[in-house]
């Protein structure tokens, strides 16, 4: 297992980094520069034209570790699914490489194998480069590699295990309409994939935004229509019935929280330090068997005496189901838990009955 870091000695070793670069460490500072670089990604929805040494510090210092934590909580179902062999990894449009830091975060979490190398591919010489430096000290066994290029321009054949694609499809193609869009990234994903093994697979995280999360979706009825499994978070091949309603988008849940030094910096900059949300794909080669689950694609919903959910369950329907709050038993506990992007049995079965009963058992599993 590789000797990942705890998030103290991380945190230390990137501010080493910032600092090296003659930019600002940790301190007080910090949260007007995180507003800063908050507000510039959420005005125009790409990095700023340019990057101050306050800018880079944010980046280097808050958002990298918030982008580890979200992709090492809805990595877990790519990392059950990884082959079971010392992993080489593809890293496109790396970014700082908090991509693979956090898969190795999940792969330690589910018990899986060791990253055995990083190959990180960026356009951005500059950022490549810090990106090297922030993976060695996150995963300092890991032998790390760099190509300057577009991302379309290393997809020829080799020979990976995994092939990473953290917040990445977002940026890409942006002008182009909803449909050749998706078509477009279905030959993205089809011709990453082909640079994996028989086993592999492709991790696919994007914002849990309602535009980008649709459009994975369409992606995804796009590869399973060519043959190819999605793992997660799909239980189900069918068509996505999210796509039918315009309201909804498939996105979820999960629970983390930033280093406690960083949570001053969060309310300096009126952003969370816990709960992680994100849109997910997990690709392989082919349809894989899996357990028949329902996943949560709403909250609970609490009105009196009862509680409520939307499940998309193993046959592709969306289902609400409720339980009353006085048929609460042992058996059916894990209700209260339930958040968006949970996978749950209910009498062993992926397809909740409408009204949850006290002899239901209902069993959870969080990403």
């Amino acid at each position: 297992m590789n000797g990942l870091l705890d998030e103290a000695t991380r945190l230390a070793g990137w501010a080493g980094v910032s600092a090296s670069r003659g930019w600002p460490t940790l301190s007080a500072a910090l949260g007007d520069d995180v507003r800063r670089l908050s507000d510039a990604y959420n005005q125009s929805g790409h990095a700023p034209a340019r990057w101050d040494p306050g800018l880079q510090a944010a980046r280097l210092l808050f958002f990298l570790p918030r982008d580890v934590l979200k992709t090492a909580a809805w990595a877990r179902d790519a990392a059950r699914a990884a082959p079971t062999r010392p992993l080489r990894v593809l890293d496109l449009g790396a970014g700082l490489g908090a991509t693979s830091i956090g898969f190795a975060d999940a792969l330690r979490a589910v018990g899986g194998p060791a990253v055995s190398s990083v190959t990180l591919v960026d356009a951005e010489p500059t950022g490549l480069t810090i990106a090297a430096d922030v993976v060695r000290v996150a995963l300092p066994e890991v032998r790390v590699e760099t190509r300057v290029a577009d991302l379309r321009g290393v997809l020829h054949v080799d020979d990976y295990d995994v092939v990473l694609f953290g917040q990445v499809l977002c940026e890409l193609d942006r002008d182009l309409p909803d449909e050749p869009r998706a078509d477009a990234h279905l030959a993205l994903l089809q011709a990453a994939l082909r640079m994996t093994a028989a086993d592999g697979l492709l991790f696919v995280l994007e914002p849990a935004l309602k535009p980008g999360t649709r459009h994975l979706q369409r992606v995804r009825d796009r590869l399973v229509a060519a043959g190819h499994g999605v793992v997660a978070p799909c239980t189900h091949r069918a068509p996505c019935p999210m796509l039918a309603r315009p309201q909804d988008w498939c996105h979820g849940w999960a629970a983390g929280a930033l280093p406690d030094a960083l949570h001053p910096a969060a309310r300096a900059a009126g952003l969370r330090w816990e709960g992680l949300t994100s849109s997910r794909l997990v690709v392989t080669h082919a349809p894989k068997p899996q357990a028949p689950t329902a996943r949560a694609v709403g909250p609970l919903q609490r009105t009196k005496g009862r509680s409520d959910v939307w499940w998309c369950t193993a046959t592709g329907t969306l289902e609400r189901a409720g339980r009353l709050d006085r048929h609460r038993t042992d058996a059916n506990a894990a209700w209260d838990d339930v958040v968006p992007g949970d996978a749950v049995t209910f009498d062993g079965l992926g397809v909740p009955p409408s009204k949850v009963t006290g002899a239901t058992e209902v069993v959870r599993r969080a990403p």
